[in-house]
């Protein structure tokens, strides 16, 4: 199946209504390890898939040329604020004589965070696949700002990083939240169909975006973290939160 088709099928579990994703990396600002001659960050994020090195549209570290050796050669755009991050798309080169793209990591890391903070988005195994666009989905919805692309080669082994395009394929975290209204003073007395551990109302409430059937979802504040109940039926049934406690929250779509 061709990387279009996988992400219109991820377009229709997003938003059956839109069907629109957004590569939110576009025209923005991209730094690397080192550049190799005019070869810089961002020409991976000019829209231009550029294949071959004569087409100057990828963006290529020094390699075989950097002194001290790179071993984990890295690539990393910065998207500006916080979006959920659900899938990267990557066009490798299409030249024999240059190295692919292989054993990298896709991280993701918050505002305010350090890439000491950074979480896996994906992980690939071996190379990638020279001449194609290939799309990596993130093992599960995530909350990001900074995308790094990372190689994890051997220590003093010099390795580069040639990437013609990255594609960051996300949803600001604004117009997720701005879908659903907070039903004052009441609480969900059905029992939820599907219930998960996060960090805060926007996870859970891309939790539910994702599910055609979700109307409502509520979160409750547990010690650390937060727990979020998501209920499908149409007869969800509704009351008053008699208690008044301000760590349950419901909202409707």
């Amino acid at each position: 199946m061709s990387m279009w088709k996988c992400l219109y099928l991820v377009c229709l579990l997003l938003d059956v209504n839109n069907c629109s994703l957004v590569n939110v990396a576009l025209h923005k600002s991209a730094t690397q390890i080192s550049t190799y001659l005019t070869f810089v960050a961002s020409r991976a994020t000019d829209g231009i898939d550029g294949l071959l090195p004569s087409q100057t549209s990828c963006s290529h570290t020094k390699g075989f040329g950097a002194d001290p050796a790179e071993s984990s050669p890295w690539w990393e755009v910065d998207i500006l604020q916080d979006y959920f991050i659900y899938a990267v798309s990557i066009t490798h080169i299409d030249l024999p004589g240059l190295q692919l793209a292989h054993d990298f990591s896709i991280e993701i890391y918050k505002d305010g965070e350090s890439i000491s903070d950074t979480e896996l988005c994906y992980y690939h195994v071996g190379k990638g696949t020279r001449g194609k666009t290939v799309l990596y989905n993130c093992k599960q919805i995530m909350k990001g700002r900074y995308v790094r692309i990372i190689i994890n080669g051997q220590p003093g082994v010099k390795e580069m990083l040639i990437l013609c395009e990255v594609r960051v394929f996300g949803t600001r975290i604004a117009s997720i939240n701005s879908s659903y209204s907070r039903l004052e003073d009441a609480k969900v007395s059905s029992t939820p169909d599907m219930t998960y551990n996060v960090q805060g109302y926007g996870q859970c409430a891309m939790k539910c975006y994702v599910l055609p059937l979700c109307h409502i979802f509520s979160v409750k504040l547990v010690s650390d973290y937060y727990q979020c109940n998501i209920f499908t039926q149409e007869n969800t049934e509704l009351a008053a939160n008699s208690t008044g406690r301000p760590d349950i929250a419901v909202f409707l779509n």
